[in-house]
This record gives structure tokens, sequence and C-alpha cells, in this order.
């Protein structure tokens, strides 16, 4: 019964992990707007590392326009202020979006400059 002890001990340094480690080797995090933007700002440890995964968000879309290549530039509001802009893997799957809507994305955290945050590659 080797095998099941070493699956009991693997489970057990897995219950007992750092959840900060857990996170990192986890799916994507969940999370919304406002909580990503102010863990952005806070800027506590290394935010990529964290969120390297990804990240599952709900919101309300503020602007959608077009860029230079035909594809939408899709704005999420954060706060009323500071926003989230959208790239997503594939633009022909944003093209129904429109300002008021909400909706759920899993992207890639690009980075954030003041009021502006940039997340990459999201799926609806």
């Amino acid at each position: 019964m080797p095998s099941l002890r070493w699956l009991a001990i693997v489970l057990l340094a897995s219950a007992c992990a750092k959840p900060e480690l857990q996170t990192l080797t986890s799916g994507p995090i969940r999370t919304n707007p406002v909580a990503l933007h102010r863990d952005f700002i806070e800027g506590e440890g290394d935010l990529l590392a964290k969120y390297r995964n990804g990240v599952t968000l709900t919101g309300s879309i503020r602007s959608v326009g077009e860029g230079d290549r035909d594809e939408p530039i899709v704005m999420m509001d954060v706060d009323g202020r500071n926003m989230l802009s959208l790239e997503f893997a594939d633009p022909a799957a944003a093209r129904h979006i429109a300002a008021g809507d909400r909706i759920t994305v899993t992207c890639r955290i690009a980075g954030a400059s003041g009021a502006l945050m940039m997340v990459t590659s999201c799926v609806l």
C-alpha cells in the first residue's frame, strides 16, 4: 500500500500549503473589478505571479469603440472613475457587447497605469 501512503502525504501537504502558494497553482482567480484594481494599486507582493493563471471577473461595460485593426475596444467600469481595458482573444466574440452590458470574462493581466488597467486574451 505504499501508493496510498504517498497519496495521503501529497493530499496532506497540499491542504497545509500556504494560501498564496495554492493561488499560484490553481486556475484563474475569481474577483471583481474593484478588488482587482485595488490589488494592483496597493501593489503588495508579486501580483503578476499571483494572477499568472488569469482572472475571472464580472462587471459593467462603460464603453465600446473600434480600434485601428477593426477590433472592438471594450472598457469595463471599475468604480465610476477607473477602468479596465479588455482585449479579446477572439475579437469577433466581443462584437455583440454594448455599453451598459454586464459580462463575465476570463483574462490575462497585462498591467496597470493610474486609472487604467489592461487585461488581454479575454474570453467570455
